[in-house]
């Protein structure tokens, strides 16, 4: 493996996989390899170009930004993005199954991929379908536990061939039903999908299956892709499941360079099929590995105790020794109030600081710790609200306060993608023209973006400004009558929703670690908490004293902490006086109880 650092310039013409930790300065490698095929390749011509993928949105704005004029010859997205403009919107008509039947799409409405919503009338004809004896499963004890696991199916190869499951981290729900996993298996599950296939409807992990189908069936549509991008390099392939891998090894070929990015040590999606040693033991003909041992981010300290975990040693390109992390021991009440006086000890000019933790349920904990007001919210708020009201109110007040977020927060190109996502669902979808959509989002975010004490409304009152706003516009939304629904809506104010809206996208004070992947911050505190199995003074002491990177929940770890540049803190509840004198020992930490 080459040691190379992020401006060194590599052979265009040959496939390659580098290996770079974090604060590595991928990016700024990326940027520049891009910019010497440009000029130098002799495979681009007027009717080619090269595709750049990466793993979120974020990430694609930052790289066309980064090109700025030279991204008109650059397709930069995400992966289920190009998937969908190259192969599914034109060629899904095409697609077959595992048993060689035809696939019906309707390709008319075909428009778009999104998170996959169960629909309450395709649910109820699917279990009429398979059996109507299982009905028990829609009964309203059950029924948010069945759209949850429907929510959440996953493709897995067996046997080189894909098959559709319940995702692994929805076993647990699947048995709390009872669900018949036994009797109810993949064949069924592909019953369910094709009927929003043939409305029209695919989600983002239809997309990868749908994709691999094409290919696979149709060897014309690989040389297609293949003359059409004849470079095709991937950011963050750590990230990438088995699917996504199948379909870049079946375009690498001496017609299509593929060049993959990544760190096995920050891999950190199984819950979506992603699995480290893809990246690891990836290998296709005429590979040249690479490896970049540079850290742009963080001080010396921080990465000191970042190689502790991995056993790398990464060069602290910043010259500068830091502060030792230190270990803040305490309960929410006291340690957050420490955290925001650092905060403003630290703060100075474009400073940023972030609260990491591991789940969203923690996340709102944090949240409503921070707020002076002590909201009591229920955790699945929006769960509750999902179930009690109907579809279209729930897919409006989602998308627009998602919208509004991001226009607050300044993320413009994101904050209209949200809005228009409306538009492809009932009873939205009567405005069939792109320039008219565009004009309604763009009106209904100016009237929250002016309506005074917007957090103060009630969800009724502000549903109730958006329904006649978009009836100026023909589309017809139903009232609030007297029920669960009206109550629920009555009850919870804009405030109650939008502190506990899941936005992963993009920087925030407070974020999951999966939310603040691929981000950096001048000061990161990462809470612990008790899970119900391991107290989180057990999972920080195995972390730090005996560090695992096969295992995913130290990955998490890894990635939280490596997001830091000058400043890291780890909080957690308890720590007993034996345990603090195991991690004096690393000559790592400073502890500091409060």
């Amino acid at each position: 493996m080459e040691a190379i650092c992020s401006d060194t310039q590599i052979d265009i013409e040959k496939p390659f996989k580098i290996s770079a930790g974090p604060g590595a300065g991928k990016t700024r490698f990326l940027i520049n390899h891009i910019k010497n095929v440009l000029s130098n390749s002799k495979r681009l011509n007027s009717i080619n170009n090269i595709a750049c993928i990466t793993y979120t949105n974020i990430a694609v704005e930052e790289i066309k930004t980064r090109l700025k004029d030279k991204s008109a010859r650059v397709d930069v997205s995400t992966i289920h993005s190009f998937l969908y403009r190259n192969l599914i919107k034109p060629y899904a008509y095409l697609a077959k199954d595992n048993e060689n039947n035809p696939i019906v799409f309707n390709m008319k409405e075909l428009d778009g991929h999104d998170e996959h919503q169960p629909n309450t009338r395709y649910v109820m004809n699917w279990i009429n379908n398979i059996a109507p004896r299982y009905k028990f499963l829609y009964k309203e004890e059950n029924r948010p536990k069945l759209k949850q696991i429907l929510s959440e199916l996953r493709y897995i190869f067996t046997n080189k061939e894909l098959l559709l499951e319940i995702a692994p981290n929805q076993i647990p729900t699947a048995r709390a039903i009872p669900f018949p996993t036994t009797i109810i298996k993949s064949k069924e599950f592909f019953v369910y999908k094709k009927m929003y296939w043939q409305e029209g409807i695919i989600d983002h992990e239809d997309v990868l299956y749908v994709s691999y189908q094409l290919l696979k069936q149709n060897p014309v549509l690989v040389d297609i892709l293949r003359c059409k991008y004849p470079y095709i390099f991937i950011d963050e392939f750590q990230d990438t499941n088995p699917i996504q891998t199948e379909i870049v090894k079946m375009l690498a070929s001496p017609k299509c360079i593929i060049g993959v990015i990544g760190d096995y040590n920050q891999s950190i999606y199984g819950f979506q099929g992603a699995k480290p040693e893809d990246f690891r033991d990836f290998s296709i003909d005429g590979l040249v590995e690479y490896q970049i041992a540079d850290n742009w981010r963080s001080t010396e300290k921080i990465i000191k105790t970042l190689d502790n975990f991995t056993g790398n040693q990464q060069k602290c390109k910043r010259n500068m020794e830091g502060d030792i992390p230190s270990i803040i021991v305490g309960n929410s009440q006291n340690t957050l109030p420490f955290i925001k006086q650092k905060e403003i000890e630290l703060s100075g000019n474009n400073f940023t600081s972030i609260i990491l933790t591991k789940n969203n349920k923690d996340l709102r904990n944090i949240k409503t710790n921070l707020n002076s007001q002590q909201y009591q919210l229920l955790d699945n708020i929006w769960d509750e609200f999902q179930t009690k009201d109907t579809k279209e109110r729930y897919i409006l007040i989602t998308q627009v306060l998602k919208s509004y977020q991001y226009a607050t927060d300044k993320k413009f190109e994101l904050t209209l993608n949200e809005i228009l996502k409306l538009f492809k669902k009932q009873p939205f979808n009567i405005i069939k023209d792109k320039l008219k959509q565009r004009a309604i989002s763009l009106e209904v975010l100016e009237l929250c973006t002016n309506l005074e004490a917007i957090n103060e409304m009630t969800i009724k009152e502000f549903y109730t400004l958006l329904k006649d706003k978009l009836s100026g516009f023909g589309i017809k939304l139903s009232n609030y009558r007297a029920g669960q629904a009206a109550t629920f809506a009555e009850e919870h104010s804009v405030e109650d929703m939008s502190k506990h809206l899941k936005i992963t996208e993009y920087k925030t004070d407070v974020s999951t670690i999966h939310g603040a992947k691929g981000t950096e911050y001048d000061m990161v505190s990462l809470f612990i908490f008790d899970d119900g199995r391991n107290k989180a003074e057990n999972k920080l002491i195995k972390f730090i004293t005996n560090p695992n990177m096969l295992d995913e929940e130290h990955r998490k770890k890894y990635v939280a902490l490596s997001r830091a540049k000058d400043h890291l803190f780890i909080v957690v509840t308890e720590l007993s006086e034996q345990n603090e004198q195991l991690i004096n020992k690393t000559g790592l930490y400073n502890i500091i109880r409060v």
